[in-house]
């Protein structure tokens, strides 16, 4: 004769299922909030660096002596840096790239 379980025997089981899942899942959902949390951080920044553009657009100075500045370190960092020529210019263009961030700038000429 098979011995019947409680109602409330099965509901605690199925309770403590369920808790064993929950702990399971901490640690992802730790290491989820923590992405989450650098994610917010890096745009609360990068909006921050938004806002200040009009203001660092005014204080730009785009030459230094004979150097050109890179707009880029400006922008996002209000750090000057030179740009340097690359060479493999055309008679409409010049190519240079930033001492610093390394990013390419095209110039018309």
């Amino acid at each position: 004769m098979e011995k019947r379980v409680s109602a409330e025997s099965q509901i605690q089981q199925i309770t403590a299922e369920l808790a064993k899942r929950a702990q399971l899942r901490v640690s992802s959902l730790r290491r989820e909030v923590a992405e989450l949390e650098k994610a917010l951080e890096e745009k609360k920044a990068a909006l921050a660096t938004a806002e200040l553009g009009p203001a660092r657009l005014e204080r730009f100075q785009v030459k230094q002596g004979v150097d050109l500045m890179c707009p880029y370190c400006w922008m996002g960092h209000e750090r000057h840096a030179i740009l340097k020529p690359i060479g493999g210019g055309t008679r409409h263009e010049d190519f240079f790239r930033c001492s610093t961030c390394q990013q390419d700038v095209t110039v018309a000429i």
